[in-house]
């Protein structure tokens, strides 16, 4: 059956951009969105090994700024209409999840012989309701990092005082959103510099795509059908995907030329020197989903490869603000709270700044985390005489140096 789109996430594009959420919030639910229809039924062969579609991605934005559950809604309302495709409990431990995806299990004939596969999605609004709080989900961000990796046997996982689980050939998918505080209270810091952390792909945006007064009841019926059909399409989709000849030849020379160490690459903060290393990864994974979003493809093309290398470094140059809350730095959320003011104002008097932050700065963080900024070169102070021949200052946002 032909597509009734030229390429599905161009229309889904097309589809949500009468919504406040922000454009990149679009692109990677669109992204998670086709992963959730490829499941476990196709891969990637990448010599001896498999590399599967799903992809592990958290939209952050500070709170109300970006639209990050309104995003995600128009993607599970997609979903929503695709049989076989299991999504699991929002906010839920790790052995509901396992239950979950002992639920989802379904076998799916894959060059004719008979595959037994738990192929589940897990789309949260709030990441951290679903992680769990820092100091108590060690085991959930263990159980998230070994299952994104899609090993090929059954699964096992046993807990004190319940059954054990068996989930034949996993595949995890994963979707949510969060904000840089709620990341910083539920995500240890020896998570976000290897193990789960390099394995997400951390969205941010600053604001909304553009102000929608009163949003359209039901959107482009038409475009919607045309959206769901296509994903039905996509859902036929099965076996291994390979490089072209000329495809190849390109990854050859890319991968070569990749230095996951460069000083000059796009994001410089150390915390995501581990993501780098598996960025050519994430590149073929997104590839696919590109090349699905297209056509049921034999191949990976050059062109496929481009585009998922595009959409991936649109989201790397801004990502590090995911975690600005979070540092060895006992005061990093005061520091990021009180440069958020500064900014929002332009200029601000110290008093003032003092009148509104006090309550989450004290008079015995005040100087020291005043001190930090300015040395980040982020924020001007300039000092003044007042009226009455009193000191004061006021503090001008600069930006990043």
């Amino acid at each position: 059956m032909p597509r009734m789109l030229d390429d599905w996430l161009g229309s889904y594009l097309e589809y949500t951009c009468h919504t406040e959420s922000a454009k990149i919030f679009h692109k990677w639910v669109g992204l998670s969105t086709i992963a959730s229809v490829l499941q476990r039924k196709t891969w990637f062969q990448f010599g001896m090994f498999k590399v599967y579609a799903n992809v592990f991605i958290v939209l952050t934005a500070e709170p109300g700024r970006a639209r990050k559950t309104q995003a995600l809604r128009l993607g599970q309302d997609l979903l929503s209409e695709i049989a076989n495709v299991k999504m699991a409990a929002d906010s839920t431990t790790i052995q509901a999840l396992f239950m979950d995806m002992e639920d989802a299990v379904q076998e799916t004939y894959i060059y004719n012989a008979p595959v037994r596969h738990s192929s589940i999605t897990i789309s949260s609004d709030e990441f951290e309701s679903f992680l769990g709080q820092k100091g108590d989900n060690a085991t959930m961000i263990i159980q998230l990092t070994n299952l994104y990796d899609c090993k090929d046997g059954t699964f096992k996982h046993r807990v004190k005082s319940s059954p054990s689980s068996t989930i034949p050939n996993p595949w995890l998918n994963l979707i949510a959103g969060s904000t840089p505080d709620s990341l910083a209270v539920s995500f240890p810091m020896s998570a976000i510099g290897g193990g789960l952390g390099s394995r997400i792909m951390f969205v941010w945006a600053a604001d909304r795509e553009h102000p929608v007064a009163i949003p359209s009841t039901g959107g482009d019926k038409d475009m919607r059908s045309n959206l769901v059909a296509d994903l039905e399409d996509m859902m036929q989709i099965k076996g291994g995907i390979s490089f072209s000849k000329e495809s190849a030849e390109w990854w050859i020379n890319w991968y070569n030329s990749y230095d996951m160490a460069d000083p000059d690459r796009l994001c410089t903060d150390h915390k995501f020197a581990a993501w780098y290393s598996r960025k050519p990864t994430l590149v073929q994974k997104v590839a696919m989903l590109c090349a699905a979003s297209e056509r049921n493809p034999e191949a990976i093309e050059i062109h496929d490869f481009k585009r998922a290398i595009s959409i991936i470094e649109e989201a790397e140059t801004v990502m590090e603000h995911a975690f600005e809350g979070v540092g060895k730095n006992e005061y990093a959320g005061e520091i990021k709270y009180v440069e958020d003011l500064i900014k929002s104002y332009g200029s601000i008097s110290e008093e003032k700044l003092f009148q509104i932050c006090w309550r989450d700065v004290g008079s015995d963080k005040f100087d020291v985390v005043f001190d930090t900024i300015l040395r980040k070169g982020v924020v001007q102070r300039v000092g003044y005489s007042t009226i009455r021949g009193e000191k004061a200052c006021t503090y001008t946002w600069k930006g990043k140096c």
